[in-house]
């Protein structure tokens, strides 16, 4: 899986632009174009996207400034906080607004799991509601912006 990087100084526009912010994609063929940047066509419509930055004048690939970055499932015992890619979409209409609608790949961040096994999400725009567990798969931590 990848998705959208967050390295400080890649142009938060980019990844608007290419419809990744906070959402994870399986990559189905990668190669490198001929500006040198690797292209990957993901998962969602067969889309093919470019993996680092490039400088506005020469065009050219900024290596050290990915956009999309890969993610992989955590391993070790579930402590929360913790980030998670939703493996199925989840829509309930008579939870009263309790619950969290999220597609298969957003990914969200838990604050809290209840006895029960639902998790206290957040996603990428800041909407909270609960998820049962079983429709998340727990990843490493995505780097943080500095």
């Amino acid at each position: 899986c990848v998705c959208a990087g967050t390295h400080p100084h890649v142009q938060a526009g980019r990844l608007n632009d290419v419809g990744l912010r906070g959402r994870a994609f399986e990559t189905i063929e990668k190669k490198v174009g001929q500006d040198r940047n690797i292209y990957l066509r993901i998962s969602d419509g067969g889309a093919w996207v470019f993996m680092f930055d490039y400088d506005e004048h020469t065009l050219a690939p900024i290596k050290s400034r990915p956009i999309l970055q890969q993610i992989t499932p955590a391993k070790g015992p579930l402590t929360v906080p913790f980030e998670a890619v939703v493996k199925v979409d989840f829509k309930d209409t008579r939870s009263g607004g309790r619950t969290l609608d999220v597609k298969r790949g957003d990914i969200v961040e838990i604050a809290q799991v209840n006895p029960n096994d639902w998790c206290l999400a957040s996603d990428y725009d800041g909407r909270q509601g609960w998820l049962p567990k079983d429709y998340l798969t727990r990843i490493e931590a995505l780097p943080t912006p500095l």
